[in-house]
């Protein structure tokens, strides 16, 4: 565990993103989604765009030089009060059943808001959301054991064309 860090970066990348770090973002994406290819579209611009509206936590293993781990944390306002949308938790297969998960969504629950978002707070917001599918059971026990409730709700989307 002493290989491992956690990568914050807020408003803007602290430091270019490697090949190897955008490659590993797909593939964590991919592994997030159980899909076997995808996410080839994803780019440093697109991961600038995530982080412009919040944050985003990377976990690396420092030894290895990858990205093993992340989640972002998304800043929505609206009328009713804005929240925090945890979004993309996900940690690279190889490394799971280690508590990083825990580490990485305690880290984010742990963010200093809103001194660590510095003049870009435009409300404050109250309090957290994520969504998690209920066969996700080790994700869906860890989000439960933190305090997280389920909200009873139907999730809706469409797609646009």
């Amino acid at each position: 565990m002493n290989d491992i860090s956690i990568e914050i970066h807020i408003k803007e990348l602290k430091n270019r993103l490697s090949d190897r770090d955008i490659f590993d973002i797909q593939e964590l994406l991919r592994q997030l989604k159980g899909v076997e290819k995808g996410f080839e579209y994803v780019r440093e611009i697109d991961i600038r765009a995530v982080i412009k509206r919040g944050a985003l936590f990377l976990l690396r293993d420092q030894k290895k030089e990858r990205v093993m781990g992340m989640a972002s944390l998304v800043l929505v306002p609206k009328l009713t009060g804005s929240v925090l949308t945890i979004e993309d938790v996900v940690i690279e297969r190889s490394y799971r059943g280690q508590h990083l998960g825990r580490i990485l969504t305690e880290a984010m629950l742990s963010f200093n808001w809103p001194i660590d978002w510095g003049s870009y707070v435009e409300s404050f917001p109250r309090r957290y959301e994520l969504t998690s599918k209920p066969d996700r059971e080790a994700a869906n026990r860890l989000y439960a054991s933190l305090g997280f409730q389920i909200r009873q709700t139907n999730p809706y989307y469409l797609d646009i064309k």
